[in-house]
């Protein structure tokens, strides 16, 4: 049963979904969001906030938006979005219903986070613990270990996938069926790497831009100006039906420090 209400600027059929919250004029911190929403429905993934200040949540139990891609320009703000999923998992422990893993072709910018309870693991592409990682996670989905429980695939750089044959096999099971494994693959890309990525850019129905200066209609199937006025490293913006919704990312109030070069 979907335990998310739908919101006025959702399409009826979409997990994606918003619930009534205080209105932010500013982006507001990510425990003051949390505690406003807490608690929230086990299967509830938070990841921004609306401009009219409902809170924008992923129904982890649906798998309908599949994999999702959080494409921008350098600077815009991508890694500091997954991290700051990663973050509001951690503050929600102590249930570990959400879990988390990283593949980033940056792992040093991750570390902090390595010793977190919720954290599976961080892994740089190009080495053999990412591929083992990579295949122990389609081996738990073929054999539903871990059922109840979600696992957020955090993969920073969709170029550097495309240049680890090996991880390659695994990640491409992932993105075709991890979401209805209860494995979800949230993977950035910079708009610049577009061109050595198209057939991997198939996987991806939901997609989440940052900053872009130009325009990329065969990534966002639009032309319109509104990416270019989007904040880096703050703001970003989705298709819900015929709309596009723009939100913010919560602004860190833990120890936890963005790498915001990507």
């Amino acid at each position: 049963m979907n335990t998310l209400p739908s919101a006025p600027h959702a399409a009826p059929a979409s997990p994606l979904r918003t619930r009534p919250a205080q209105t932010w004029r500013n982006p507001p911190g990510r425990r003051e969001v949390l505690a406003q929403l807490s608690p929230l429905p086990e299967e509830a993934l938070f990841l921004g906030v609306a401009e009219d200040g409902l809170p924008l949540l992923l129904n982890l139990a649906d798998p309908l938006p599949g994999p999702l891609l959080i494409a921008g320009d350098a600077h815009s703000g991508k890694t500091a979005f997954l991290q700051g999923i990663a973050a509001t998992v951690n503050q929600r422990l102590p249930s570990a219903h959400i879990v988390f893993s990283v593949l980033s072709h940056e792992p040093d910018a991750w570390q902090e986070m390595s010793g977190w309870p919720c954290c599976m693991g961080i892994f740089g592409f190009g080495r053999m613990a990412a591929v083992e990682h990579a295949s122990a996670l389609v081996e738990q989905a073929h054999t539903k270990r871990g059922k109840g429980q979600y696992v957020l695939l955090l993969v920073d750089g969709l170029k550097a996938l495309t240049e680890d044959v090996e991880i390659q096999p695994s990640l491409r099971w992932l993105l075709l069926r991890g979401p209805a494994r209860h494995i979800w693959p949230i993977v950035t890309m910079a708009t610049t790497d577009r061109l050595a990525s198209p057939h991997w850019l198939d996987f991806f129905r939901t997609r989440i831009f940052g900053h872009m200066e130009g325009s990329a209609p065969h990534l966002t199937g639009s032309d319109q100006p509104l990416f270019q006025h989007l904040r880096p490293n703050m703001q970003f913006a989705l298709q819900e039906g015929h709309q596009w919704l723009t939100f913010w990312i919560p602004t860190r109030d833990e120890s936890t420090r963005s790498n915001d070069q990507s």
